[in-house]
């Protein structure tokens, strides 16, 4: 629940900004997501597989924000 709520605050922090939208690649985002957590937190016995995914025009520190809570709570 902690981590719930510490993501919230980091997305509400994100709505306070102005969106620069590029193009994104959402499958180098996921990959970084995916190491950051894989070091802060103990992931023995997770396999972690991922596919091809299209690329996405979005402001990309949002767009990590979403991944970010997408793999952490999952």
């Amino acid at each position: 629940m902690g981590v719930l709520i510490d993501d919230l605050l980091s997305f509400s922090k994100l709505g306070r900004k102005e969106m620069t939208k590029t193009n994104v690649s959402m499958k180098s985002i996921v990959l970084s997501v995916w190491e950051d957590l894989s070091k802060m937190e103990t992931n023995s016995g997770i396999e972690f597989t991922l596919d091809e995914l299209p690329d996405a025009y979005a402001e990309t520190s949002t767009i990590r924000q979403v991944w970010v809570n997408l793999i952490s709570n999952a």
